[in-house]
């Protein structure tokens, strides 16, 4: 597969590979609707880097190298407009670059971090507000993983302290449902106003799952069993009650509505 993208590569020019044209980014800059575009190059980065972070396999991170140069050039022509960084659900994007620095040492690659994290929520964790109510809560989550994935590849206590600070607004000053969940319909609900949001559509399943890559990452910086114990929690309230037994499909929603059914 990896050297299949190589041979798309080379033919569109060196350096875009991706599941979708670049020219939808584009349409990110216009304002134009387009459905998450790095949402879903994203994923292309992530199973290249984890490709060759497993297998060593050196075609996947040249691959890689030349995709992040046409990231530059495209961040590089944002002068008007450099806040579309973070738009198309680009949360995850913030902590591959962030991993790709860890691993190669490029500077690239940091500036790149840097441009994702300056448009995020930070700014408003940082200042004490509440950064989540409404926002979508699967564009969120991989943002507070980049924080914490720039503290591992720089050592920056700033990292941790935003990481740590989303965790409080996500975990601490919302309350949770008894299976785990903090959302509805994708999104972060308001504090104090979760009876109001029961229904078809609540705990979605991957952000239970990002969550606990969140716990992971701050159980590792810290040690403490506040994070160890969400993991045990979410395991048996969000992953086994959403997934069917029998068949290992998950529910996207958890319907937590009286009288409501799973839809696996």
């Amino acid at each position: 597969i990896i050297d299949e993208l190589e041979r798309c590569q080379k033919l569109n020019g060196g350096k875009w590979i991706g599941s979708i044209p670049e020219k939808l980014f584009h349409k990110l800059e216009r304002g134009e609707y387009i459905w998450s575009p790095q949402y879903t190059v994203h994923k292309t980065l992530m199973g290249l880097l984890d490709a060759y972070v497993n297998t060593g396999y050196k075609l996947a991170l040249e691959i890689i190298d030349s995709l992040s140069d046409w990231y530059v050039q495209w961040v590089d022509s944002l002068t008007d407009t450099p806040w579309v960084v973070v738009k198309g659900e680009a949360g995850g994007m913030l902590e591959i670059w962030a991993r790709l620095y860890k691993l190669t040492g490029e500077a690239k690659y940091l500036s790149l971090a840097k441009s994702y994290s300056i448009y995020s929520n930070f700014t408003t964790l940082e200042q004490g507000g509440d950064a989540l109510t409404n926002n979508h809560a699967n564009a969120s989550i991989p943002e507070a993983h980049g924080a914490a994935m720039m503290y591992e590849a720089t050592g920056d206590e700033k990292w941790l302290n935003i990481t740590k600070l989303f965790w409080k607004c996500a975990i601490i000053d919302r309350e949770s449902y008894v299976t785990g969940g903090q959302n509805a319909g994708e999104f972060w609900i308001t504090p104090g106003h979760f009876y109001e949001a029961m229904g078809e559509r609540n705990q979605e399943f991957c952000t239970m799952y990002n969550m606990v890559r969140l716990a992971d990452y701050l159980l590792r910086f810290t040690g403490d069993s506040e994070y160890s114990d969400y993991i045990e929690r979410a395991l048996y309230n969000a992953f086994a009650s959403q997934q069917n037994k029998i068949t290992g499909m998950p529910t996207y929603f958890l319907p937590l509505r009286a009288d409501s059914r799973k839809k696996w």
